[in-house]
């Protein structure tokens, strides 16, 4: 978006100018049809070998795979029923939408853990340390599922429709 000279290139279409595509992004970006994704490229060769998320939310595979592994509210005293997906270091605060930064909450820690002096952090384990604003630290982490060493566990994604009236 800077003031390179390079062309841009469309998926499935082409090359076009540079002053077009950047007039084409600010346009559909200030009509909120369209974000800007980040893409890396490796210095050098210009390869490119991986994208920026700008995903705010999980999508649906994700979150059931994190349903199944959390069972219940991650909070540690809770055990409700998961209402909410939720990142556990907020995006604001650099956190990815991805497997080991999401949570299954209840609706109410999910609500609480908004207000000041709560803080929820990962750690590299996959552990979160939740920090009330009394300063007590209580530490969450999936159930283990059970198993035996051969024994390798697998997702059934089950839905059920009502019938037709």
């Amino acid at each position: 978006m800077g003031g390179s000279e390079t062309p841009a290139r469309i998926s499935d279409h082409g090359p076009i100018p540079a002053a077009i595509a950047r007039g084409l992004a600010a346009d559909a970006i200030g009509n909120n049809r369209a974000w800007v994704r980040r893409l890396y490229v490796r210095p050098g060769s210009g390869q490119l070998v991986t994208m920026e998320s700008g995903r705010r939310r999980f999508p649906k595979g994700m979150k059931a795979f994190i349903k199944a592994r959390d069972e219940v509210c991650r909070t540690p005293w809770c055990g409700a029923p998961i209402r909410h997906i939720d990142h556990i270091t907020p995006v604001h605060a650099g956190g990815t939408t991805s497997l080991t930064n999401g949570q299954g909450l209840c609706e109410r820690c999910n609500q609480l853990k908004e207000h000041p002096g709560w803080r929820h952090s990962l750690q590299p384990d996959g552990t979160s340390t939740i920090r009330t604003p009394t300063g007590h630290r209580y530490r969450s982490r999936p159930p283990d599922l059970p198993h035996e060493p051969a024994f390798v566990p697998f997702l059934v994604d089950l839905r059920f429709s009502r019938p037709a009236a």
